[in-house]
């Protein structure tokens, strides 16, 4: 089995060409088909997507009205979403979606993690779509995984998938994952207590802060080796590293009912550092370390600043 391309603005999706909203509201006229074997494309308001297994689709995070019109258009009924940040199931619950969230690692899928998306992708609504932020990594990942532990799809077609994804090999932790996964029995699988919440309690305040400094201790080992694994620190995964740090950065700016979150420039500094933090995985990824210095230095002076008028006042 190939992944299949999907090519807006019109989706043949079930034998049924279904129109996609554009970000202006307007709607395309000219369809344009599936074709299998291709890489995968942008469509409004949704990067990366692409068509794991039928009716199971993996992307970005939707953006907005554009992003939900695409799924809507392909018909989506099960959205699920494996990035840290808190679902938008408002805009989900409006076009008849049911959202799940099952957070996972840049390192990794746990076995719970694993069996829970199992059970989503086998027993929830199709079409499914699956998704992190960006849809490359842990979102093709993670709907590879569920799908193997059903039978699915075999791993070696799970890593065909993850390469035409664009799964990058700087997420070893995700590869592997997919590597060895394998199906397991119905009979295990129905037993397994799977709640399959729409919000999945990630921490607050304090954990994500406890969390980013661990991190931030990382990546300081990794700056030292000049923006690699160091030698003595096999385990670091220099952009798995960053990409946590913005998955914490950009929780915590959702968690705006805290008591922490008396600001709203605060909640601004936080998103303003999610994106410094997200350009240093992307420098990583491509392995620029000027590129990585500089954005590094960016989150290091957001954190800075936010401490200087958010807690050091006090």
């Amino acid at each position: 089995m190939e992944p299949r391309l999907i090519v807006p603005c019109l989706l043949v999706a079930f034998g049924v060409i279904a129109s996609c909203a554009l970000p202006d509201g307007s709607r395309g006229d000219d369809p344009v088909r599936i074709s299998a074997g291709a890489t995968p494309i942008d469509a409004p308001g949704v990067h990366n997507l692409i068509e794991v297994s039928p009716g199971v689709y993996s992307g970005s995070m939707p953006e907005g009205d554009a992003g939900f019109g695409t799924l809507a258009a392909l018909g989506v009924k099960t959205v699920i979403s494996v990035d840290a940040a808190r679902p938008d199931i408002e805009r989900a619950r409006d076009r008849g979606m049911r959202y799940v969230h099952v957070p996972v690692e840049y390192a990794g899928i746990d076995r719970d993690e694993r069996w829970d998306l199992a059970r989503a992708v086998r027993d929830l609504p199709r079409p499914i779509f699956v998704h992190c932020h960006h849809g490359k990594h842990r979102g093709p990942a993670a709907a590879a995984v569920g799908l193997e532990l059903i039978g699915e799809i075999s791993p070696g077609e799970a890593l065909a998938f993850l390469e035409t994804a664009g799964t990058s090999p700087n997420y070893p932790g995700l590869w592997q994952c997919a590597r060895e996964a394998e199906a397991v029995s119905t009979t295990e699988l129905d037993a397994w207590d799977a709640e399959l919440p729409e919000v999945a309690e990630v921490g607050g305040f304090v954990a994500g802060m406890a969390l980013l400094d661990r991190a931030y201790d990382r990546i300081k080992l990794v700056r030292e080796a000049s923006w690699s694994t160091p030698a003595d620190h096999p385990d670091l995964v220099p952009a798995a590293l960053a990409g946590q740090v913005a998955d914490v950065f950009r929780t915590l700016g959702d968690q705006t009912d805290e008591p922490e979150f008396t600001a709203a420039e605060m909640v601004a500094d936080l998103r303003a550092a999610a994106a410094h933090a997200a350009d240093l995985e992307r420098a990583l990824d491509a392995g620029d370390a000027e590129r990585a210095e500089a954005a590094w230095k960016l989150v290091a002076a957001s954190c800075k600043d936010c401490h200087a008028d958010h807690r050091n006042h006090d």
